[in-house]
């Protein structure tokens, strides 16, 4: 792709799939909505990092390389219903200072996102932590039937 965001690197696409029907979208929109979780409230119930990052000595997030070893695990699948995927918060940042380290996050989070879809896992949420050193991950719940 020749966009800024995507230019010199393989692209990506999550398939979004609406059901504007179901409980959860419903619960989402009415006036008895809950507020937008944060980070906080996910590591309160449990909710693991599967990719935790490490900030290098330029302030960038590296990509955990045991990551994909740990969504092959046994211990996720219908007992783990919650699991985070950290992404670099500011992407363009990451592709603009250091193109290698955009490329090996693009290929970590196939790889991760694969792997998982494959298990059963569904995108259903992110979280953005604001601060000194931003973060951002996506929600993966296990399962269509809690939607």
């Amino acid at each position: 792709m020749r966009d800024g965001l995507n230019a010199g690197l393989p692209s990506d696409r999550f398939q979004v799939d609406w059901w504007l029907n179901s409980h959860r979208v419903n619960r989402r929109l009415s006036r008895g909505a809950r507020r937008p979780l944060d980070l906080a409230h996910y590591f309160a119930g449990g909710t693991e990092i599967i990719n935790p990052t490490v900030i290098d000595g330029e302030g960038f997030p590296l990509p955990a390389s045991e990551a994909l070893e740990a969504a092959d695990g046994e211990h996720l699948g219908a007992g783990t219903a919650l699991l985070l995927a950290e992404i670099p918060a500011d992407f363009s940042a990451v592709k603009a200072a250091r193109p290698n380290l955009a490329l090996e996050w693009r290929l970590h989070s196939r790889a991760l996102f694969e792997k998982l879809f494959r298990r059963g896992y569904l995108v259903t949420d992110f979280v953005y932590l604001s601060g000194l050193h931003p973060r951002g991950f996506y929600v993966l719940t296990h399962g269509e039937s809690i939607l």
